[in-house]
């Protein structure tokens, strides 16, 4: 590390026009994260914009400042350049990161600050190395910078379905259920961070040192065999699950088959739908009575598969993703299973099937079965009611 070209480097960005612009992009992200009723995915998405075009600025200084020429005559690496610039854009943007961490610690209240801080940090870093690999590669700066707000747009636009099937890079992924971390996505995540910045340094135009680094040919290899492992343990944890048996519960009237998946998650299942039965009958209602069978993959076929499906007197649960196991955030079984179990009184008007789905719904928040809700999110959904 050069602490001198490091100081430089921040003196540079933080020259006098400059420090006004930056300061005020942090009160733009500042106001749009905690003033604008935005979609969460996007808000975090247009944070990480903004990280990766400060990581893109920190990479074209000596381009901007007409200094490049000294920097393609130093003796100093592209290896050690790389680095040293996301060194500079780490201090940069740190204040983003901080400011995403302080988000999705408002938003959901009852997350532990390990989970918002492993999220923050490896999503943060992923936008910090993504502008660099874009400032070194692509010599336009308008054109790099295009890149990246389609990338970051795409990434806070398009369905949590996608985010599955692009797990590996999805540096939002694990928000869809921040209380249950997907550690794969999180490996997966940090292989992308040494990929890119192999990249980067690989194919920079200024090539004068990066071709003969071997940690930048360590640094693409342990990528790919991170990327090469995760791929197979999960290939190989869906092979296996094919062979196995379900596992089999009986939860009042409701039988569960389970596989790939924990009893304590089997029996959360199985509880709420047969809570939702005794809510029926209290209610006089005659529910269509199903068991329960669900699967808990890893991998995700190119093809959408559906979360579930009804076989005669039996509900299939396909469980691909941690978003599927969230109550809270994540999927709204009580409201789906309602909608299956209710549909066998036929004598019933459609305005008061939805009253009584109304009821069946408050009542689940307040009893709150298996404490499927968190206080916090209770509070949420009672203040919507």
């Amino acid at each position: 590390m050069n602490l001198n070209l490091i100081r430089f480097w921040l003196l540079l960005f933080f020259g006098k026009a400059n420090t006004g612009i930056y300061l005020f992009s942090l009160m733009v992200i500042v106001y749009f994260n905690f003033q604008m009723n935005e979609d969460l995915i996007l808000k975090i998405s247009l944070d990480l914009l903004f990280i990766a075009l400060f990581a893109l600025q920190a990479a074209n200084l000596s381009k901007r400042y007409q200094a490049e020429q000294f920097v393609f005559l130093s003796i100093i690496s592209t290896n050690r350049k790389v680095f040293n610039q996301g060194i500079v854009a780490v201090i940069i943007t740190s204040p983003v990161i901080i400011i995403i961490w302080v988000t999705l610690r408002i938003w959901f209240g009852d997350v532990p600050d390990f989970n918002i801080g492993l999220i923050a940090l490896f999503s943060g870093l992923f936008a910090v190395v993504s502008g660099l690999l874009v400032g070194e590669v692509i010599r336009k700066h308008g054109l790099g910078i295009l890149v990246l707000i389609t990338l970051y747009l795409t990434i806070g636009l398009i369905p949590w379905t996608l985010h599955e099937k692009f797990r590996y890079v999805s540096p939002v992924l694990n928000i869809y259920n921040p209380y249950l971390i997907n550690f794969r996505n999180i490996i997966s995540i940090f292989a992308a961070v040494l990929l890119f910045y192999g990249m980067a340094t690989i194919f920079s135009y200024r090539r004068g040192g990066g071709k003969k680094s071997l940690i930048t040919w360590l640094t693409v290899g342990i990528a790919l065999c991170l990327f090469s492992g995760i791929r197979i343990y999960e290939y190989t944890h869906d092979k296996r699950l094919e062979s196995n048996e379900f596992n089999i519960i009986k939860i009042g009237t409701t039988q569960v088959h389970y596989k790939g998946m924990s009893r304590d998650r089997a029996e959360k299942f199985g509880v709420v739908i047969d809570y939702l039965y005794n809510l029926a009958d209290g209610l006089h209602i005659a529910p269509k009575r199903y068991s329960l069978e669900i699967t808990q993959r890893y991998a995700v076929s190119s093809i959408e598969p559906k979360v579930m499906m009804k076989n005669r007197d039996q509900l299939i649960i396909n469980i691909y993703s941690n978003k599927l196991l969230d109550f809270n955030y994540g999927f709204d079984w009580v409201s789906k299973w309602i909608d299956y179990i209710l549909t066998n009184d036929t004598d019933t008007s459609k305005d008061n099937i939805n009253l009584l789905k109304h009821q069946m719904i408050k009542k689940t928040l307040e009893e709150n079965p298996m404490n499927i809700y968190t206080e916090s999110r209770r509070q949420k959904l009672t203040i919507n009611d």
